[in-house]
This record gives structure tokens, C-alpha cells and sequence, in this order.
């Protein structure tokens, strides 16, 4: 198990900006949840699946279609957003690398970006990061 997360750690290019979990203390949370709930959410689809006939459970092609491209879409925005947020870490560190890894969608690193300039350090102010959370 240890051997592979630090593959995924140096596969991703991220290991080092990862490690600031343990130190916020996050680590036992996102740990918890990585072994109760991922399985029970998992386990709690499958057992709706097996349970029911599929005819309950069928949706229109355009439904799916809608779905699938609302997760890609979520998922782009999610990837893109902390690439630019790791990658703008390493260009003020001045350790950036681009590599190669998969995978590699558009609009990962924000080439000149806006920086505000705090107290704690400068922070990203450009990118997927000029758009508020509500």
C-alpha cells in the first residue's frame, strides 16, 4: 500500500503539495472516509442495482448523455483547478516541471498570472480561482 501511493504520488506530479494534509491535520479525515465511506457509497449503489429490475432503474439515451457530460464537465473544471493551483506553487517556488502524465487537458498552467499579494504569501488570482464560491 505504501509502495503505491508513492507512485501515484510521483506520477501525478503533486506528492510534495499532498503532504500538506497531514500537516492541517486533514489527513485522519480524508483517511476516514477513504475506508468507510467510499466502500459504503460503493456498496450502497450496488446492492440498489442487484435489488431492483432493470426497468426500474432505465433512462432516457438523452438523460445519460446529460449526465455523462455534466461529469466530464465537473470533472475537467475540478483537474484544471488544482493544476493551476499546484502548478502556480511550484512556479513562485521556482521548481516547476512539466511532465508528461496523463492526463493532460487544456488550461492547466495560467502562463503570467495576477497575484495577490497577502501577509501569508502571494495567492492565485487568476485562472479558475477568479471565479467566486458562493
Amino acid at each position: 500500500m505504501y509502495r503505491a501511493n508513492l507512485v501515484c504520488l510521483f506520477i501525478s506530479g503533486v506528492g510534495v503539495n499532498n503532504r500538506d494534509m497531514a500537516n492541517e491535520k486533514f489527513g485522519f479525515m480524508l483517511i476516514f472516509w477513504n475506508m468507510a465511506g467510499v466502500p459504503f457509497t460503493y456498496g450502497h449503489a450496488t446492492l440498489f442495482l442487484a435489488n431492483h429490475p432493470p426497468s426500474q432503474y432505465r433512462w432516457p439515451i438523452a438523460y445519460n448523455l446529460a449526465v455523462y457530460a455534466l461529469l466530464l464537465g465537473s470533472y475537467y473544471i475540478w483537474d484544471t483547478t488544482n493544476s493551476q493551483k499546484n502548478r502556480f506553487r511550484a512556479q513562485m517556488n521556482g521548481t516547476l516541471v512539466l511532465r508528461k502524465t496523463f492526463p493532460q487537458l487544456p488550461w492547466q498552467t495560467v502562463n503570467n498570472p495576477k497575484i495577490l499579494h497577502t501577509k501569508a504569501g502571494p495567492l492565485l488570482a487568476d485562472g479558475w480561482c477568479t471565479f467566486p464560491v458562493p
